[in-house]
């Protein structure tokens, strides 16, 4: 399977968003994580709200071989998926909670 199908048949329902630039200043622009909040544009902060609420209204539980994943899981898979790729290991993610 080609990955563009990989992601569409894991991420069948998907939407595009675009978001104005944090702060107008380009030569900021490499900079934008050291940037003050009161430095970034209000309608920035807007779009970014309105982005976290569809990301929540939309999400589910997500379930690996019939275990429904919680903080604890997700967190420690998100851990061995981290040390396998500083291993340069093969990803085994149903290993990494069982």
């Amino acid at each position: 399977m080609k990955i563009r199908e990989k992601v569409l048949s894991l991420f069948p329902d998907r939407e595009c968003i675009n978001l104005i630039k944090p702060n107008n200043n380009d030569g900021q622009y490499q900079q934008y994580h050291e940037l003050m909040n009161n430095q970034i544009q209000q309608e920035f902060w807007d779009q970014i709200k309105t982005l976290r609420e569809k990301i929540i209204e939309k999400a589910t539980l997500k379930k690996i071989n019939g275990i429904t994943l919680n903080m604890r899981i997700f967190l420690i898979i998100l851990k061995g998926c981290l040390e396998e790729f500083n291993d340069l290991s093969p990803l085994n993610i149903s290993a990494m909670y069982i």
